[in-house]
């Protein structure tokens, strides 16, 4: 018998946010969010947050904590980036951030690595759902990386450029791209170019191990995705994935 392992290092960016929507998904709502300092072990404050918080355990000990009212805690990182999330309930992890720190994903999005993911209602059907977007500061460098190739890019080498977007399509992240791509079709259809097909935008994620090695891309949508893992785990693609200031984590010390 195999001795059970918690895992939290995440292999991958998109592996990292399929592996938090899932937290959000179960209701995981608060964060707090950080970067380890260079210089320090990684591994050693992995441990010694996961003790302090008493991460690490079973789901049996989970589900009888929360029938004894108490919150449920996980930890995920990437590389030097971390996130603490949590569900309702008593925890010393609310006791040990502040106001300033301690964020609602209902109200805050998660931002990570050009992503944001926010809990939401849909306002038509009441339901809540987990959205995963591309943030607003990488879209909106993104979009005026596209326009200003609209005229400069022949339509086949345009179109390469969106299937090289390096953001899983979710759905929001599709309305984003089709969003973008009217703007460029607009301006190249005033200029009396040829506009681009819609089928440049893929449709289908990725399968992705979150702690693992990314699996064979989808080719059923001619996606131009691939990736492969390097020597410290994780892995990279060579696709567009602009990023900004906003991406960047939150810090709290370690």
């Amino acid at each position: 018998m195999t001795s059970w392992k918690y895992r939290y290092v995440a292999a991958s960016i998109d592996g990292f946010i399929e592996q938090l929507v899932r937290y959000v998904n179960t209701g995981h709502y608060f964060y707090v969010t950080g970067i380890i300092p260079d210089g320090k072990n990684p591994e050693s404050i992995d441990a010694k947050l996961i003790e302090r918080y008493g991460i690490d355990c079973k789901r049996w000990e989970r589900s009888r904590r929360k029938q004894a009212g108490f919150a449920s805690v996980h930890y995920l990182r990437y590389e030097r980036q971390f996130i603490l999330v949590a569900t309702h309930g008593q925890h010393a992890f609310f006791e040990s951030h502040s106001a300033d720190q301690l964020r609602d994903c209902r109200r805050v999005g998660i931002q990570f690595g050009g992503y944001s993911v926010r809990r939401s209602a849909c306002g038509r059907t009441g339901k809540w759902h987990t959205l995963v977007r591309i943030d607003k500061c990488t879209a909106t460098a993104l979009r005026a990386h596209l326009l200003e190739l609209a005229l400069r890019r022949r339509k086949d080498q345009l179109e390469d450029e969106f299937r090289s977007v390096c953001f899983q399509p979710y759905r929001p992240v599709r309305e984003q791209l089709l969003t973008i791509l009217r703007a460029v079709n607009r301006k190249r259809k005033a200029a009396g170019f040829a506009a681009l097909d819609y089928k440049c935008i893929p449709v289908r994620r990725r399968i992705t191990k979150p702690f693992g090695q990314e699996l064979v891309v989808d080719d059923a949508n001619n996606s131009l995705y691939s990736a492969s893992t390097s020597e410290s785990g994780s892995t990279t693609s060579g696709k567009i994935r602009p990023t900004s200031s906003a991406s960047a984590c939150k810090s709290v010390k370690a």
